[in-house]
């Protein structure tokens, strides 16, 4: 039953990219469960907290009710201005991308951009959207079809993984695919998954 609520709060929460990717989330959670209640067993253990209880292997703390929600409040907005602080900054970066495919390259400038979620539905590895002009992924054979979404509706692109991907000279050490878009901005010329970066 435990497992069983383990792996429907990840498919909730993160939803389903890939089995390895799923199997991954899943696993971090019990592990991270598991030294939860490890950690907090032990200091029942050495302390006995007069304001902690272990009943049925379930930690139980008790609280002023006011406190906890003027606590929650503030974490709550704590996280939301650390989240627009950051979030604002890698919104507004243009950054020099630089790739290698079938031992070339290609450069060009990129967008960070923290709404690009994009990835390739069977690894879950992230994806860089290039312009056509830069980077056509149609004529190469070893191409995957990457299904996207937009505010305009949904459609497919097709994508190739690179050998190397350098953002402002320093290297990704990740596998990264490559997938093909039509005009993207006058100011720049690819869309890169905040996630690479983080």
């Amino acid at each position: 039953m435990r497992i069983a609520v383990c792996v429907l709060s990840v498919l909730i929460a993160f939803g389903y990219i890939s089995f390895r990717e799923f199997s991954k989330k899943c696993g971090m959670l019990i592990i991270l469960s598991l030294l939860f209640c490890g950690f907090f067993i032990l200091i029942y253990q050495l302390l006995h907290p007069p304001n902690m209880a272990i009943i049925n292997d379930i930690v139980y703390f008790e609280f002023d009710p006011l406190l906890m929600i003027a606590l929650t409040a503030f974490i709550y907005i704590v996280m939301i201005l650390i989240r627009k602080v950051f979030s604002e900054r890698i919104k507004s970066t243009i950054v020099n991308l630089c790739f290698f495919y079938n031992d070339r390259n290609y450069v060009c400038l990129a967008k960070v951009d923290t709404a690009c979620n994009v990835r390739e539905p069977f690894s879950g590895s992230p994806v860089i959207i290039v312009e056509k002009s830069i980077f056509d992924t149609e004529p190469f054979e070893m191409k995957r079809v990457i299904p996207y979404q937009t505010l305009t509706g949904s459609s497919l692109m097709y994508a190739v993984k690179v050998q190397r991907v350098l953002i402002d000279q320093k290297e990704i050490n990740k596998n990264i695919y490559i997938g093909s878009a039509e005009k993207i901005d006058e100011n720049y010329q690819a869309i890169i998954n905040s996630e690479i970066i983080r």
